[in-house]
């Protein structure tokens, strides 16, 4: 049995909907809230277990006949300002020690570039130092070392995954939110030359869907999950304007002169800056306005036949989703 966590997020969407097109769909548990029952209804062959992964009682009972675990349940923005350590860093700490108790072989998590920190990062790969500087990126921090405890006692086989930016149907924070920009503001940072790295939550899913199956797995089992094709700002902001008719930017803002406002106004407001809702906040604009881009050539070692689909190229498929994006900005 296979146990999903955050099987109903964006992410979690694409992954389960990858298994369902397999023959190992009947393998599959979920974990869902009591609001969620109606997926009972939609999906009658899956397993499911109803509750919070915030309690205990609900992760024994999910982890029993087990097998492998992926772990996609996090929170990723604090809406509510009651933290990350309950969710990320607390509920994956139950999850493993109930996952060891039970016996699991194999425990996949999800985890985030973003535990090294948000600056420049050029083809980084995955020996990177891990210095986090917001509260999320130290709660993902914090999750990868738990797992990795327990994978070096042999209690499991662990395997993070770390990603960065995540597009596909479903997406309402990346690119998204690059639709609103390129509609509403006719200027880039620096000349917008700084590259990021990308992965369509398809090919997400199917290389998750291949780490449950794959049996010799790296020593040090840490992979970035990218597309492996940086793409610059400048790039993905003409490719949006060009399919939409949106008037392309005209002039240039350099980084370090608006990074300061931004951040002083963030912190005028009591705001952090992870939290806000903001397309210009410091911290997107650090991650669009430097190099911030990582090597899969781990990953590409691990799965050598794997191929992924180019975000510019890949646009061109999802443009009628992310069109309803455009007149919102």
């Amino acid at each position: 049995m296979i146990l999903i966590t955050g099987a109903t997020g964006f992410i979690g969407t694409h992954v389960f909907k990858r298994f369902l097109k397999s023959a190992e769909s009947k393998k599959i548990q979920i974990l869902l809230s009591e609001h969620k029952r109606h997926l009972i209804k939609k999906y009658p062959d899956i397993h499911y277990v109803f509750g919070d992964i915030t309690e205990k009682s609900t992760i024994e009972k999910a982890v029993k006949n087990v097998n492998v675990i992926i772990h996609l349940a996090s929170k990723n923005i604090d809406k509510d300002n009651t933290g990350f350590t309950k969710i990320n860093v607390e509920a994956t700490k139950w999850l493993c020690d109930a996952a060891y108790k039970a016996g699991v072989k194999k425990f996949i998590y999800l985890s985030s570039v973003g535990v090294y920190g948000h600056k420049m990062l050029i083809d980084a790969d995955e020996t990177e130092a891990i210095i986090p500087d917001t509260d999320f990126s130290s709660s993902k921090a914090t999750a990868e070392k738990i797992i990795l405890e327990h994978h070096s006692a042999n209690h499991f086989k662990g395997i993070i995954l770390r990603h960065r930016f995540v597009y596909g149907k479903g997406d309402v924070h990346v690119i998204a939110k690059m639709v609103k920009v390129a509609q509403k503001y006719k200027f880039m940072f620096d000349g917008g030359k700084a590259k990021m790295s990308f992965v369509s939550a398809d090919d997400l899913a199917e290389v998750i869907f291949r780490f449950v199956y794959a049996k010799n797995i790296s020593s040090v089992p840490i992979y970035h999950i990218t597309d492996g094709i940086p793409v610059s700002y400048r790039e993905l902001i003409f490719k949006i304007c060009d399919t939409y008719g949106f008037k392309k930017p005209t002039f240039s803002i350099p980084m370090k002169l608006i990074y300061p406002l931004i951040r002083l106004a963030e912190r005028i407001r009591g705001i952090e800056p992870e939290s806000t809702p903001s397309s210009l906040s410091s911290i997107r604009l650090k991650l669009i306005g430097t190099d911030n881009y990582f090597s899969n050539k781990k990953l590409l070692t691990q799965f050598p036949d794997l191929t992924f689909q180019p975000l510019l190229h890949n646009f061109e498929q999802l443009a009628e989703y992310y069109s309803q994006f455009k007149d919102s900005a």
